[in-house]
């Protein structure tokens, strides 16, 4: 093929065959060409619904979503809408159920109580004040149904028996006839002891009340202070956890529901509407297109018959001036039409695209808005009751409420009341007669009296008392004693005493047959070397001599004895022992 290296003119007109010129390396676009013969650039980019569905993507994706997820599907041109489950704005803005109620301190006030005053009780009273929100736990006085008859006897206040009595008196008794003066002193004795006993017991009581008062006062605080810090706590973190962070816009079912235009359907009809509007703006396209291609096939035609005519009627007249200006002519047309098709396929390009991604915008706005009313009005429809417990924040229940307060309780510091069970009832059980007390700390009854002094002596006053010893002032010892001898002239030990105690006696004797008696007085004491000295006088009988008494040592005792005359024969003896 020859190249041709200057201008090439065309004096006659100049028809090419074929579709496609080419000068200086590129194509020459004419009027038969369309867009699909022009090569894309890198910023003017064709239409395509692949382009149009990733900028709208791109446009939604890159928006504010209020408790809405958003999923591009590139391979399948889908979106995806998902309202996310489980961001509900906080429980202020939902409405409390019949189920699963809010959490109150009246709640939990009345739930504890009802378990406490369900329970057993024993020799306690528990009271529940449901307006003041208290409960009063208060152990018998001493066991108030119970007297001293039902507790275990002291080291003080020792229970009241006879035999107490008598060694008490003991003391007391005065065996040369001071009975007024043991008296007086018995009653002093218990006025004091009265005295102290009363004020003793009032400093207790007081004391008592004071630390009951002030423990309880302390306790009570502390786990209301506690409470409360644990309902604030648990609030801010449910309210926190239900937010999660969602704008003051969408933070409510309300909001999130109008957002969506109350569509429950919300994501299916943004899908169909995106589709309607891809479909839309391809056929707007392909109709914009055809009408193009019909403007430029009707232009062509009618420019090549006008040149046909033109240049047969003036073939001649013009052949000179087509021949010089069909260079610069060329040319000319060539750049204009480019410059005309080009700004054409940018026109027709930003058009295709401004109205695809004004419609896409519309639409993803309205998509939004729909998506965000949807979502408010779907949580503003929600309460308690429609959303299912986590693992962590729970719903109050009087049983929770009963677990809670039985782990309390049975776990606490128990002082004189024992506390078993759990939320199904509890026994609470104040220790019968108080287990680590005493006498002591217990109200006397009416049937087991405490000992004094005094009741000792009014108890010994109030019979003919029987001794068998009295110790007067821990010098002399009241002793009596009887021994029956069956045979006659048999010695009987009438009394013995122990040498190392007592060196001296004095003993009155009597000997009875039952017919006749004898009595005489008899004298008895000893030396270092253990050795006896006895003298009897003042004998008097009903009918001679029943018995002949003497004193010797067995050991180291010092046995009085009595021969007998007669069979059958009792001998008594009372006397004092002398240190």
């Amino acid at each position: 093929m020859a190249t041709v290296s200057k201008n090439f003119r065309v004096k006659n007109g100049l028809v090419v065959e074929g579709t496609l010129a080419t000068v200086n390396g590129n194509n020459i676009l004419t009027a038969g060409n369309t867009t699909d013969d022009i090569t894309e650039g890198a910023s003017n980019l064709f239409f395509s619904d692949e382009r149009v569905q990733d900028a709208v993507n791109s446009l939604i994706s890159a928006g504010t979503h209020g408790n809405i997820s958003i999923d591009y599907n590139d391979e399948a041109n889908s979106l995806s809408f998902t309202v996310d489950q489980g961001l509900i704005p906080d429980t202020d803005t939902l409405s409390e159920g019949a189920t699963n109620l809010y959490f109150t301190e009246e709640r939990a006030q009345d739930a504890f109580a009802a378990l406490l005053s369900g329970g057993t009780q024993t020799n306690i009273s528990v009271t529940y004040d449901d307006e003041n929100g208290t409960v009063s736990f208060v152990a018998e006085n001493g066991v108030a149904d119970s007297t001293t008859d039902d507790l275990s006897e002291g080291a003080t206040n020792l229970y009241f028996t006879d035999q107490r009595a008598l060694d008490a008196t003991n003391a007391a008794y005065d065996a040369a006839g001071s009975a007024a003066t043991a008296e007086s002193n018995a009653n002093t004795y218990t006025d004091g002891r009265e005295t102290a006993i009363t004020s003793a017991y009032q400093s207790y009581a007081d004391t008592a009340e004071a630390d009951a008062i002030s423990t309880a006062a302390a306790d009570a605080t502390s786990k209301a202070n506690t409470a409360e810090s644990n309902a604030n706590s648990y609030t801010d973190t449910e309210i926190a956890a239900l937010i999660g962070g969602a704008p003051d816009l969408l933070n409510t079912l309300d909001e999130i529901a109008a957002a969506i235009a109350d569509d429950e359907n919300f994501s299916t009809t943004v899908v169909s509407d995106i589709a309607q509007g891809l479909t839309d703006a391809k056929a707007y396209t392909d109709t914009r297109e055809t009408a193009i291609t019909t403007a430029y096939q009707s232009y062509a035609d009618t420019a090549e018959t006008d040149a046909i005519s033109t240049a047969a009627a003036d073939a001649t007249s013009k052949a000179n001036t087509a021949e010089s200006n069909a260079n610069t002519y060329t040319d000319g047309e060539i750049s204009t039409l480019d410059t005309s098709l080009k700004a054409y396929a940018d026109t027709a390009e930003a058009d295709a695209i401004s109205t695809a991604s004004a419609d896409a915008t519309s639409k993803a706005n309205t998509a939004e808005s729909n998506a965000n009313t949807f979502t408010t009005n779907s949580i503003d429809a929600l309460d308690t009751d429609d959303i299912e417990e986590g693992a962590s924040n729970l719903y109050f229940t009087d049983t929770r409420a009963k677990v809670s307060a039985a782990d309390l309780l049975t776990n606490a510091t128990q002082t004189n009341i024992s506390i078993t069970g759990d939320e199904n009832g509890l026994t609470i059980s104040a220790e019968n007669g108080v287990a680590d007390s005493d006498t002591d700390d217990l109200a006397e009854g009416s049937t087991n009296l405490y000992f004094t002094d005094q009741r000792a002596v009014d108890a010994l006053e109030a019979v003919t008392p029987v001794f068998t010893e009295v110790d007067v002032n821990s010098v002399a010892l009241q002793v009596a004693s009887t021994v029956s001898v069956a045979t006659q002239n048999t010695t009987g030990t009438v009394y013995s005493f122990d040498s190392g105690t007592y060196t001296s006696a004095k003993f009155i004797v009597k000997a009875d047959t039952g017919t006749h008696t004898e009595v005489s007085e008899v004298l008895v004491t000893l030396d270092s070397s253990l050795n006896v000295a006895i003298t009897e006088y003042a004998i008097v009988n009903t009918g001679g001599s029943l018995m002949d008494v003497t004193a010797v040592m067995n050991g180291t005792d010092v046995e009085l004895q009595a021969t007998v005359v007669n069979d059958a024969t009792t001998v008594s003896a009372t006397g004092t022992l002398i240190v």
